[in-house]
């Protein structure tokens, strides 16, 4: 089911997807979602939409925690 969504994610939108930390554990999946523009609103949106339709993908999971971090390169 993990495949699926970093799959059906990476195929959506522009953006890295892998499965991390928790990778031992079958019940819990983390996710890290990567997005890379020289626009911090322009990251931010495409965040807030593969967040949304992550949620909306018929998987039998919950999403129990989201955390964003932007970081600002050469500035």
């Amino acid at each position: 089911m993990v495949r699926r969504v970093v799959d059906r994610t990476r195929h959506q939108f522009a953006v890295s997807v892998a499965e991390i930390e928790t990778q031992d554990d079958r019940r819990v999946a983390t996710l890290g979602v990567v997005c890379v523009s020289n626009s911090r609103t322009q990251c931010q949106a495409v965040l807030q939409q593969v967040l949304r339709f992550v949620e909306r993908l018929p998987i039998d999971a919950e999403i129990r925690d989201v955390a964003t971090e932007t970081i600002a390169a050469l500035e």
